[in-house]
């Protein structure tokens, strides 16, 4: 009697480990594809704000309205960054949390580094 009860908590215990490590490598993965879209599409952002400035600058705006609406895009678009980091790591089930190895914008774009050469 004692054997199957060993036998129970072995399995359950076995199974626990495996459920925890197969979500975590599907948290993982979930991880690496929002960071690789975020990255995306802060490069899309940065890309049209460049392109609004040379429109900017052939429809003969002045420069200091120019240089004033950089500054306020380049506000706008670091707070974007945090506040995608922050949402990130708020909406992140707190059982994985260690999964997220990343405090901001900078160590994120240092992962997504790490998963272009992974994939190399």
């Amino acid at each position: 009697m004692m054997w199957f009860f060993i036998g129970v908590f072995a399995y359950r215990t076995l199974s626990a480990v495996l459920a925890y490590s197969h979500m975590a490598n599907f948290l993982m993965q979930t991880r690496d594809q929002a960071l690789l879209l975020l990255a995306c599409t802060a490069e899309n952002v940065a890309f049209i704000q460049a392109l609004k400035y040379k429109t900017m600058e052939e429809c003969e705006v002045e420069q200091d309205v120019i240089r004033r609406t950089k500054t306020v895009d380049d506000e706008n678009f670091h707070l974007w960054k945090t506040s995608t980091i922050v949402q990130f790591h708020a909406l992140w089930p707190r059982k994985y949390y260690r999964c997220i190895d990343f405090n901001n914008w900078e160590e994120a774009m240092k992962v997504v580094d790490k998963i272009y050469k992974k994939r190399k």
